[in-house]
């Protein structure tokens, strides 16, 4: 089981993981996300994904809790499993390996699980897990300018990465569609910082940089320093 570290399982996600796996030999199994502040639906288990904007859109965002959705199509238009909770069987690792580290963080799930062949994905329902949602790298649904320079350099660079993996050789058509989206950050966020952010992430994926971004690596070193 894969959890982020701001998320707080209830105390039966796990057996109910473990349940919805063997019910349809699944691969990988999500769980019914729920936003620790408002109380809603985060995403019923994954989100549909959209390649050629390199974008997803979560399954059940901000439903009511309490909503009971079509599990079987639910299951048919997941793409991929958020990484906040994940059930990864045996026979997934084996046949499909790891997640990819080049990526660091961001869309290594969605990547985990395009590689997956003819392995399915399923959704259990019942396996609630809570979750702060941004905790970690300063991600912000509600308000976007407040995004930290980790999370938006990281999520333009990481969507980059994706297409060279995904698209070959076409990949340059999706890089120039990813910076025409930069825009987004000066049209709907109305923030000239967070374009910039957006665009020298862009830029690190243009230039093919993996793993830990440079700006972690300046902070490590300055940490390093001060001790």
């Amino acid at each position: 089981m894969v959890l982020n570290p701001d998320t707080f399982p209830e105390s039966d996600a796990l057996a109910a993981l473990v349940r919805r796996q063997k019910e349809g030999n699944y691969g990988m199994v999500g769980s019914r996300l729920v936003f620790v502040a408002s109380g809603l639906v985060q995403a019923w288990g994954g989100l549909r994904w959209f390649p050629l904007l390199g974008r997803g859109r979560l399954l059940g965002y901000n439903q009511p809790v309490d909503t009971i959705p079509d599990i079987p199509e639910i299951e048919r238009q997941m793409a991929c499993i958020s990484g906040a909770s994940m059930y990864v069987t045996r026979v997934y690792v084996e046949t499909v390996g790891m997640m990819d580290e080049e990526f660091f963080v961001y869309d290594e799930d969605v990547d985990w699980c395009q590689r997956r062949g003819a392995l399915k994905l399923g959704y259990a329902h019942d396996s609630q897990v809570r979750h702060i949602h941004g905790a970690t790298g300063g991600a912000s649904s509600t308000h976007k300018a407040t995004s930290s320079r980790f999370n938006v350099y990281l999520t333009e660079r990481n969507r980059l990465l994706l297409a060279r993996k995904r698209f070959g050789a076409k990949w340059p058509l999706f890089a120039l569609i990813a910076l025409l989206q930069t825009s987004e950050h000066l049209v709907r966020v109305r923030s000239f910082r967070q374009f910039a952010f957006a665009v020298e992430g862009w830029w690190a994926g243009v230039r093919g940089e993996t793993g830990a971004p440079g700006l972690c690596r300046a902070l490590m070193r300055r940490t390093s320093a001060n001790s």
